[in-house]
């Protein structure tokens, strides 16, 4: 097990080290190794709730001193029958359930942790994991059989928990008393039919009473708590478009590279902007095939984030208009914005710029006004990969489709090129002599060559940074996978020959010594 845990870590690195090699560049890149906000971060009396399906636990959580939905929730039936195992006989397996108990103290940790533990946030998202690994050990423990002695304490420490799970409910949400009340009940019910089939050995019967149980509290609580009943304002409970042909026909005019302004919190929760895909925030734009400047994201791209206004949904939150067409502050380049970025459409919310300010810039036409937003669309599109060079530079791109392209530089005295990219780890130029050249990410985020004086043909490409390693890493771990299998299916066979080569070797024996006897 150890082997294979290894292995299973190894291939890991698949993911994990692009993300350490650009971490430097996102917003994690700062703060404490260990690290406590509260935020979504259970304690161990959430946990010892995790059987009440009503029980919504207390912690800071989606601007709310108390979480919006049964987050801890686990089974009904854990801790009415939790009294009822034998520990003797499960302590007895303990040897046999190390990996499980390892799983669960390692998830146990992250989950009642600090609410920042380096990269890993919001501990209330281990709890599945941590769920996980108690299941096992559960299922584990029922399959000894229940205990026999102490029958009336079992019971009376069953019915406790069961008092226990109607108050922790309720003491969260006293409104829904009558619910509580009602869930409850069906726990009593419902678990001392399970425990009876189970002494009784009736397991189909109780596994059939657990399932049941299980199944009928689903609708409850999604009749009390599912997210269409949260009222959280727009910033938290936007919605999205549901209907792509609706989205499409309303992003029809659309061009090329998309730059979308407006804050998301300025527009009317009841309104139908974003029903009608009129306007788009996180990841709603890549369904419809759509080049959103802005993305959801989840780590962010700070420099780049600067310098439009722009939050992880791709919301804005200044007034942009002024630096549209304006050259980038502090930098040798002339062009503007817009043009730096290759922007094609620009897209402004009518809550935020209404009609009557929206300035036109040179080279746009308003392609489309309705209530929720105006549409300017380039006059002449741009190409996809946009090169802007700096003063007395000129350049030609080749392959602008393509992470790895050619260019064509004639430079007075060296200078720099920018390009409409983000300026991720990863990117390599050189000339076609084999000479390096500069790679950098720019102020504003965007990658960025140092070219030479003189005429050059660079060539510049893009690895993802520790792909190389991961593979490597990867491979490594499955050779020793397999290795490790074949070696254990190795051990098993020669075990099953060994008893057979015995009793041959013993049968041999005998005809020798009855031969010498005769």
């Amino acid at each position: 097990m150890v082997v294979v845990g290894l292995c299973v870590g190894a291939i890991t690195a698949l993911a994990y080290l692009p993300l350490l090699a650009t971490l430097s560049q996102t917003v994690r890149q700062s703060g404490p190794l260990f690290s406590n906000s509260g935020y979504l971060a259970p304690d161990a009396l959430n946990l010892l709730a995790s059987s009440a399906p009503t029980y919504l636990p207390p912690m800071a959580a989606w601007y709310s001193e108390h979480d919006l939905v049964p987050s801890v929730y686990f089974a009904w039936f854990v801790l009415p029958v939790v009294p009822w195992i034998s520990w003797r006989r499960a302590a007895a397996t303990r040897r046999s359930m190390t990996a499980p108990l390892v799983v669960t103290a390692i998830m146990l940790f992250f989950t009642l942790g600090p609410s920042e533990i380096w990269l890993f946030r919001w501990p209330v998202r281990f709890v599945e994991y941590l769920y996980l690994a108690i299941a096992v050990l559960l299922a584990r423990a029922l399959s000894l059989g229940p205990a026999q002695e102490r029958r009336g304490l079992r019971a009376l420490i069953s019915g406790a928990a069961v008092g226990a799970v109607l108050a922790s409910s309720w003491v969260v949400t006293p409104q829904n008393a009558a619910t509580h009340a009602a869930v409850t009940v069906g726990i009593l019910v419902l678990g001392t039919i399970a425990i009876v089939a189970w002494y009784r050995g009736a397991l189909k019967a109780m596994a059939l009473t657990l399932v049941i149980g299980s199944v009928a509290y689903v609708p409850v609580q999604a009749g009390l708590y599912s997210w269409n009943r949260q009222v959280l304002g727009v910033t938290a409970d936007h919605g999205a478009t549901s209907s792509l042909s609706d989205a499409t026909a309303a992003t029809s005019s659309y061009q090329g590279t998309v730059l979308q302004l407006g804050a998301l919190h300025h527009l009317d929760l009841d309104g139908d902007a974003l029903e009608r895909g009129e306007l788009m925030f996180g990841h709603s734009p890549t369904a419809l095939g759509l080049d959103f400047v802005g993305r959801y994201t989840g780590i962010g791209f700070p420099d780049f984030m600067k310098l439009l206004c722009m939050d992880y949904r791709g919301s804005t939150h200044c007034d942009l208009q002024p630096a549209l067409t304006a050259p980038l502050e502090d930098s040798p380049y002339e062009a503007s914005l817009i043009d730096v970025l290759g922007v094609d459409t620009l897209v402004f919310s009518t809550a935020s710029y209404p009609p009557d300010q929206v300035v036109i810039p040179p080279g746009f036409h308003v392609a489309l006004r309705d209530d929720n937003r105006t549409v300017l669309v380039r006059d002449t599109p741009s190409p996809e990969l946009v090169a802007t060079p700096s003063p007395g530079t000129t350049v030609s791109v080749d392959g602008s489709g393509d992470l790895d392209f050619t260019l064509e530089v004639d430079s007075l005295d060296g200078g720099t090129v920018l390009f409409n990219r983000l300026g991720w780890v990863g990117y390599h130029a050189r000339t076609t002599q084999g000479e390096s050249i500069p790679v950098r990410e720019n102020k504003d985020g965007l990658l960025e060559l140092v070219v030479p004086a003189g005429q050059s043909s660079i060539e510049v490409s893009y690895t993802v940074p520790g792909l190389r390693t991961g593979v490597m890493l990867a491979l490594g771990a499955l050779t020793v996978a397999a290795a490790h299998a074949a070696l254990v299916e190795l051990n098993r066979r020669r075990k099953l020959v060994s008893p057979a080569v015995a009793s041959a070797n013993v049968a041999q024996s005998l005809r020798v010594s009855t031969d010498l006897a005769t």
